[in-house]
């Protein structure tokens, strides 16, 4: 849990503060419909509108025919970038130049990289489905195939660099208790009660 991460983070937020520059990024298996990438796709011409210069980047294999169709019927195939999958170690290099994670899932239980994206400090809007509500902060959630939410949800969170940094410190920090050796000592702990309270 490197403090440099957060440091970096507060000064990129700083660095970009009234640019409007909106790098979005989401991964997972691009020709899998229920990751719900389309709805981030039809969101952009909104915030376009709105002025802000926005790149989606997608990380994950498969096929992106579909998304591809998609983003030219919205008109933002310029703004819409198919990474393929990439090694672990180069998603994370890749958090370091997105501004917000978003992980638009239609069904989903307690996604890995919504964790590892709060691990590197990035703002995160979730689906409210499965677990995730769990993870980020009710600002940040919103209903699954509410493309008006999800685009106001979008814009509240980087309508200023105080709430970009206010969310890339509350990630941070959150992310820590999801950490494997924090986790394995919460579950020893339930156990050790577990076998007291039943006298076993």
């Amino acid at each position: 849990h490197d403090a440099s991460v957060l440091e970096r983070r507060l000064a990129s937020i700083k660095t970009n503060a009234g640019q409007k520059r909106l790098n979005l990024m989401s991964i997972g298996a691009v020709d899998v419909r229920y990751k719900g990438h389309e709805e981030v796709i039809e969101a952009i011409p909104a915030l376009l509108n709105d002025g802000f210069d926005v790149n989606y980047y997608l990380i994950g294999a498969g096929s992106a025919a579909y998304l591809t169709s998609v983003a030219q019927k919205f008109g933002v195939e310029s703004r819409v970038h198919f990474v393929g999958g990439l090694p672990h170690e180069q998603i994370f290099e890749r958090f370091e130049d997105m501004d917000i994670y978003i992980q638009p899932s239609r069904t989903e239980g307690l996604p890995r990289s919504v964790v590892e994206a709060m691990s590197c400090a990035v703002p995160v809007i979730c689906s409210r489905i499965g677990g995730m509500p769990e993870l980020v902060a009710e600002e940040c959630l919103y209903e699954s195939g509410n493309i008006i939410e999800l685009t106001e949800c979008i814009k509240r969170i980087a309508a200023s660099d105080e709430t970009l940094a206010r969310q890339a410190e509350l990630n941070f920090q959150n992310a820590f208790s999801f950490r494997k050796d924090h986790l394995a000592a919460k579950r020893e702990d339930f156990l050790k009660n577990v076998i007291l309270t039943n006298g076993l």
